[in-house]
């Protein structure tokens, strides 16, 4: 019940050496990239669900993902050996944790997330500094406030794994339409930028404290 003028959202940033470093976006890279824990919290059985509908078809592209399972998850070797088992172990890679995450983006044309729900993802925030096209469930919190759908990336109805795959699919054949989700990416990243919202907590800090005179 707290009224509309007492509330204020200032998201997560992205520092400046992130948007500053990053590379040109390759669209030649038939790579999707994923990263989160390896439980169910974070749509792993939907991963193994939407990789079986779109990877057997299109030999030249993998999926790598990046995780471990942690408390309850499933190891990095559990997952492989399932990916076997389903025919994609040579097209659904499990790579275990790896220090510079943030490197790896470069590599990759497509980031896809399949949580079930979310805070302010940094995955997402992250594959947008590096302008990589985003496809994420429509949760409830997170994906929406990066995402502009059908611009730079895919809003896909909460679970619906076969959206979710149609959407991925149009992404790996198209890759005119990675590219100019690419370049859209770069515009819509700044408001996410270091300074951005380094003046949107200025300009809070301000307000509260002129409200206290």
């Amino acid at each position: 019940h707290t009224p509309a003028r007492k509330l204020r959202v200032i998201p997560n940033w992205i520092p400046n050496w992130q948007l500053a470093s990053a590379p040109g976006y390759n669209k030649n890279s038939k790579r999707i990239m994923w990263a989160g824990r390896l439980d169910p919290e974070k749509g792993l059985d939907f991963l193994f669900e939407i990789a079986e509908k779109v990877l057997p078809s299109r030999p030249d592209w993998s999926w790598d993902v990046f995780g471990d399972g942690l408390i309850d998850g499933r190891t990095p070797e559990e997952c492989q050996a399932e990916a076997h088992a389903r025919g994609m172990g040579d097209q659904l890679r499990f790579c275990g944790s790896v220090p510079n995450l943030i490197e790896r983006y470069q590599d990759y044309g497509i980031f896809a997330l399949t949580s079930l729900r979310e805070g302010l993802p940094m995955v997402l925030l992250e594959a947008k500094a590096f302008s990589v096209p985003l496809v994420s469930f429509d949760v409830e919190t997170g994906p929406s406030e990066i995402i502009v759908d059908g611009h730079d990336g895919f809003l896909v109805p909460c679970y619906d794994c076969d959206v979710f795959a149609e959407k991925l699919a149009a992404l790996m054949d198209d890759d005119s339409l990675r590219a100019r989700f690419s370049e859209a990416s770069q515009e819509t990243v700044q408001k996410f930028s270091e300074d951005c919202v380094y003046e949107d907590w200025k300009s809070a800090i301000k307000q509260l404290t002129e409200r206290g005179k």
